[in-house]
């Protein structure tokens, strides 16, 4: 994807803020935050990337359960 987009140099920054999962030897990747920061470098290259998940979700699916 980000050869496609002419932005493989962010490779790097991807694998070390959005891969937060690793089931067996298999890393798996944030989509929800790499698509975002992808949209964003192809807006301006110097995008700093952020925690696009932080506010995407809240606890109250889970306490429900709970409860």
């Amino acid at each position: 994807m980000l050869n496609y987009y002419g932005r493989s140099e962010n490779l790097s920054v991807i694998k070390e803020w959005y891969d937060g999962y690793c089931f067996g030897k298999t890393e798996l990747y944030n989509p929800w935050s790499i698509l975002n920061y992808r949209q964003d470098i192809i807006s301006n290259p110097q995008s700093l990337p952020v925690p696009y998940w932080a506010n995407t979700s809240s606890n109250k699916a889970v306490r429900d359960l709970v409860e």
